[in-house]
């Protein structure tokens, strides 16, 4: 029963609180409050973050919940001498939360792709010709109204996470309907077999969904922007442009990405190969020299150039070959 100092996240105001007001009907009795469980036990009042976990802790040593038993650490409540405490607690929360949503998550999509009958399609074209929808969304503005900023979530019950994955569960397999006009008339948006959401304007990936089991339904809305419109955040905006493309704009580009590479392939074999001739022209070029240098030294008759190469190095060379060697003996 010790008076503890507290204060707001957001606020310089401090104030103090007790973590006593201890009766004995209160002890192994645990409340929650803001994401915070409050329980006593052995006379002491303890605080800490929500997770499963803990509630199942207390839960198997005997605790009840107390409905009116409240807590002082919520609400952006920190105490103030244990502030760097109190946040780690509330990150490894957070993560712990964030790690049983991911298993539930992945539970329900193994779940809805058993139950759907779909099979994958090419990874090749999910990863080249499809826009994957981000977690958290992306922010785009309509630019007919400058101000008006909008926001795109895969499920946006993102507040209720049961709500999320049942809708997401339900989706998997399933894509938006053919949407006609308003700058979406080639687009499709899916909820793919890994639980993620895709949008797509290839025919080629639409017929390939269809032809492995995907269905079109009223569930799933169309997550793709119109021509007005623009992506705000640059990393999604580059992606969104480079795989949002038609069927016919792709082979065009893979045309020339491949046209590209010949042409890259051949300036490197051409320059290997001139690599390889200056070092021929250097050597023989050397080797001339040194055979000039050591018949000089001991009186005899040098060879011409020509003659050394045929003769002493037994190779036919070309005379503009010849020629450029000469210009490198010394």
């Amino acid at each position: 029963d010790k008076p503890v100092k507290t204060q707001m996240h957001y606020g310089d105001s401090v104030y103090y609180e007790t973590l006593g007001n201890y009766k004995p009907e209160k002890e192994k009795k645990y409340g929650q409050h803001g994401g915070v469980f409050s329980f006593f036990y052995n006379g002491v009042r303890y605080e800490v973050h929500v997770t499963d976990q803990i509630e199942k802790i207390l839960r198997e040593n005997g605790f009840t919940f107390d409905p009116s038993l409240g807590s002082i650490l919520s609400g952006g409540v920190v105490p103030t001498d244990f502030q760097e405490f109190w946040h780690m607690q509330e990150m490894d929360s957070f993560y712990i939360k964030q790690n049983i949503e991911l298993g539930k998550r992945t539970d329900a999509i193994e779940a809805a792709i058993e139950a759907s009958e779909c099979t994958p399609i090419s990874e090749e074209l999910i990863l080249n010709r499809c826009f994957r929808i981000p977690t958290c969304g992306y922010r785009y503005l309509d630019e007919r109204i400058p101000d008006r900023i909008k926001l795109h979530k895969p499920f946006k019950e993102e507040e209720n996470s049961e709500l999320t994955r049942q809708k997401m569960a339900k989706s998997v397999g399933k894509m938006s309907r053919h949407v006609y006009g308003g700058g979406y008339s080639a687009q499709r948006t899916f909820v793919y077999l890994d639980g993620n959401v895709y949008v797509t304007e290839s025919q080629e990936v639409i017929s390939e969904l269809i032809r492995h089991g995907f269905v079109e339904s009223d569930d799933v809305a169309n997550l793709g922007i119109g021509w007005y419109e623009r992506i705000l955040d640059p990393f999604y905006a580059d992606k969104y442009g480079r795989v949002m493309i038609s069927d016919e704009e792709y082979s065009k580009k893979e045309t020339k990405d491949y046209k590209q590479r010949e042409v890259e392939y051949i300036e490197k074999k051409n320059k290997d190969l001139q690599t390889v001739n200056d070092k021929m022209i250097s050597s023989i070029a050397y080797s001339y020299y040194k055979y000039r240098e050591t018949t000089q030294n001991n009186g005899g008759e040098v060879l011409p150039l020509k003659d050394f190469i045929l003769t002493v190095l037994g190779l036919e060379l070309p005379d503009e070959i010849v020629d450029e060697i000469q210009k490198h003996v010394k």
